[in-house]
């Protein structure tokens, strides 16, 4: 029996910049995983995928100088040198001391800093400042003054701080009160936003806790840096649904209490994972083309950087379209990409630099055999045959460029040589395509 490809419907999604087309070829109304995931806006008046650090602070005019004295403590410990713009008084130092900003501990922070994304980045002028201003969070400190007087420095290193450390969910942003005379600041009290008191943290850590060991018992022994992050990749995806309205949705709260978040959610929810199965992983911030705010992750494997945003794997967004049931739920186009991938749909606006991602050795089409360079029908009839063994419900495959995926749908899909490919009784497609990412997920 003669098969045909009918176009019945086409559904084009243009999703927080990213332009997705999903077919039917002689069939039902498909059902398509698509990498966008992103919706809402970064202000304060709406609901929001991803939220910026939120300072804010008011300003106090002195009568006279303060009555400044020097650090009781002295002005180095260790290989560090502590460094005070600000000028402190008797009684601000013993706040300090309080809320336990003293050297020994500014120097040991510092220290078990290293190695986080963000203090390495950050800078050596400001990495005494990143270590105060984790110490006030860590211990639900308010009106702690800080060694800068430099508010747009503070407020870059509080968000080094939250993006380096997804432990820390009880916290939503800073506020500050800066005093001043003669038109210098003197000082800075700050005071971090805490969302929940100590013991609803705690709480919350317990939970956090019972989500991880149940992913952890899931990490099949012996898994690469690779295999880790795809394994992470797949459970939060699998396990989080896409919700604007989600509860606690800038913070990890979201993925393992709820199971419901946004963007920054996923983000964080990557990070701590891996964070736990040692693969160097962070948050990166900026927005999609279309200006809407966005998080995704960066991930180190094999002494080499990638991109992997699991909000745009997540298909869970499109139920609201009705078509997110009929191909898969997790979209891999984003799993491990390049700087340039990347920055065909995502700008990147981060707080510190980030590196630029070339490789492709660990990219997820690479390293599972489904990257074509060419044409290639032998390799292609392996996919396809592969796909059947394992009994997966669709295949994707990315072609190295625009002239491949122009090759592929000219053979497959024109020429109607995607039939040889699939079941002999299979007499309908629905298929999905990336055109920025070059990829072609088919319904098996």
């Amino acid at each position: 029996m003669k098969k045909y490809i009918i176009l019945l419907s086409v559904f084009v999604v243009i999703f927080a910049g990213l332009l997705i087309t999903v077919k039917v070829l002689e069939g039902n109304s498909p059902s398509a995983s698509n990498p966008s995931v992103l919706a809402g806006s970064d202000s304060a008046q709406s609901t929001s995928s991803f939220d910026s650090m939120n300072g804010s602070g008011v300003v106090t005019e002195l009568g006279g100088e303060s009555n400044a004295t020097d650090n009781p403590e002295g002005d180095s410990v260790n290989q560090y040198t502590i460094i005070m713009n600000a000028k402190l008084e008797e009684s601000d130092w013993s706040l300090r001391q309080a809320a336990g900003l003293t050297n020994e501990a500014i120097a040991a922070t510092m220290e078990a800093s290293k190695g986080l994304y963000g203090y390495d980045n950050i800078g050596i002028g400001s990495q005494q400042l990143y270590a105060e201003i984790l110490l006030v969070m860590q211990g639900h400190h308010t009106r702690i003054p800080l060694c800068s007087t430099d508010a747009t420095q503070i407020e870059t290193v509080s968000e080094c701080v939250l993006l380096d450390h997804p432990e820390i969910f009880y916290v939503d942003g800073y506020s500050y009160e800066k005093y001043m005379f003669a038109g210098i600041v003197e000082k800075i009290m700050y005071t971090a936003n805490y969302t929940m008191t100590v013991e609803e943290a705690s709480q919350n850590e317990i939970l956090i806790q019972e989500y991880v060991d149940a992913c952890m018992q899931g990490l099949p022994q012996g898994a690469t840096d690779y295999d880790k992050v795809k394994y992470v990749y797949e459970f939060v995806i699998l396990n989080t649904e896409y919700n604007l309205n989600a509860p606690e949705n800038q913070n990890i709260c979201s993925v393992f209490l709820y199971r419901e978040s946004v963007c920054l959610g996923y983000a964080k929810a990557i990070q701590y994972l891996l964070q736990q199965m040692d693969v160097e992983c962070c948050v990166v911030t900026g927005s999609v083309i279309t200006g809407e705010g966005h998080a995704w992750n960066l991930v180190k494997i094999n002494e080499q950087y990638y991109y992997v945003d699991a909000t745009w794997g997540d298909a869970s967004y499109l139920s609201d379209v009705g078509t997110a049931s009929a191909l898969s739920n997790i979209n891999y186009d984003y799993l491990c990409i390049t700087t340039t991938d990347l920055l065909k749909t995502h700008v990147i606006d981060n707080p510190v630099k980030v590196p630029n991602c070339i490789m492709t050795i660990d990219n997820y089409y690479v390293k599972e055999g489904l990257y074509l360079n060419s044409l290639d029908s032998l390799k292609i009839k392996s996919i396809f045959d592969v796909a059947y063994d394992n009994n997966m419900d669709c295949i994707s495959i990315r072609c190295a460029n625009e002239t491949v995926f122009r090759e592929v749908q000219s053979d497959l899909l024109d020429n109607q040589k995607i039939f040889s490919y699939l079941r002999p009784q299979t007499e309908t497609l629905a298929y999905i395509y990336n055109e920025d990412l070059y990829t072609y997920t088919f319904m098996l």
